[in-house]
């Protein structure tokens, strides 16, 4: 896995990157966050993610707030994948 953390973009505040490169696609996404400022981008929003996600629909939450971090900021958007590695165990019982 490596970090991307791009020059352009000011440093994460602790421990993390900005991304990361995994051998995972969209269809590993199993939870995806939208954190919006403006009800009036929610139809942006959602089109942009409905045309990322293509069929692949993971749990998906919409929050409304009143701010992010940086003023000039519009939506947060955050997303966990998850993919069983090829070395994994079997469960239990399987």
């Amino acid at each position: 896995m490596r970090r991307i953390n791009p020059a352009a973009i000011a440093g994460p505040f602790a421990t993390y990157a900005h991304g990361v490169e995994a051998d995972m696609g969209i269809e590993d996404i199993v939870q995806l966050n939208m954190l919006l400022i403006e009800r009036a981008d929610r139809d942006g929003a959602m089109a942009v993610r409905d045309a990322e996600l293509g069929a692949h629909r993971p749990a998906s939450t919409l929050m409304y707030i009143s701010g992010l971090a940086n003023p000039a900021w519009k939506i947060e958007i955050d997303f966990i994948a998850a993919k069983e590695s090829d070395d994994s165990p079997a469960p239990a019982g399987v």
